[in-house]
């Protein structure tokens, strides 16, 4: 079995709004072997919002790069997925919602419809805890910006913490607690 840890950074939370850099990194499930699917910033996006230019550090200069892929790269790799292979995320419908409304927005629509075997680790992380918190809450960081890539890592290290814990002793999971106990 494998796990395809994904992560997206989107250029703000408006209708319109787009896919702006994926990240996807394989690990088989015995932690030996870890490679790169896809890791780049995507081509297409009109505008960005302040607010998300300064939580990802990412400019419209950055995006407006030669030869950056467009979402139809990521599609592709998305329906490649082997069957043996878990999609793990920390807001995993988010990260494939978004995919998919960008593509339908270039034209395609591969992705409208298709179920993935996944693993959404905000869910994992409140079941264990009562909390729902974010991803450097969950695993007890502060930091300034994000980028898919450190966050598809991140989803990793939190998917391992998480895995470890539920095969010693989940008893040790209060509610009501902030989750310091996956660090």
């Amino acid at each position: 079995m494998k796990f395809w840890y994904i992560d997206v950074e989107i250029s703000g939370t408006r209708a319109f709004d787009e896919v702006i850099e994926v990240a996807i990194i394989e690990v088989t499930s015995d932690n030996s072997n870890c490679n790169w699917i896809f890791d780049s910033l995507i081509a297409g996006v009109d505008s960005i919002t302040p607010s998300q230019e300064s939580l990802t550090g990412i400019s419209m200069n950055d995006l407006s790069q030669q030869g950056l892929p467009s979402i139809d790269l990521v599609v592709q790799h998305l329906l490649s997925i082997p069957k043996d292979t878990i999609l793990v995320s920390y807001s995993l419908q988010f990260d494939l919602d978004f995919i998919c409304h960008t593509a339908e927005l270039y034209g395609n629509e591969k992705l409208t419809g298709k179920g993935f075997q996944g693993i959404c680790l905000l869910n994992e992380v409140k079941a264990l805890t009562g909390k729902h918190v974010s991803l450097d809450d969950a695993l007890g960081i502060v930091r300034m910006n994000h980028r898919a890539s450190v966050d598809a890592k991140l989803h990793f290290e939190l998917h391992k913490r998480i895995r470890r814990r539920k095969r010693t002793n989940s008893s040790l999971f209060i509610a009501n607690r902030t989750p310091s106990i996956l660090i």
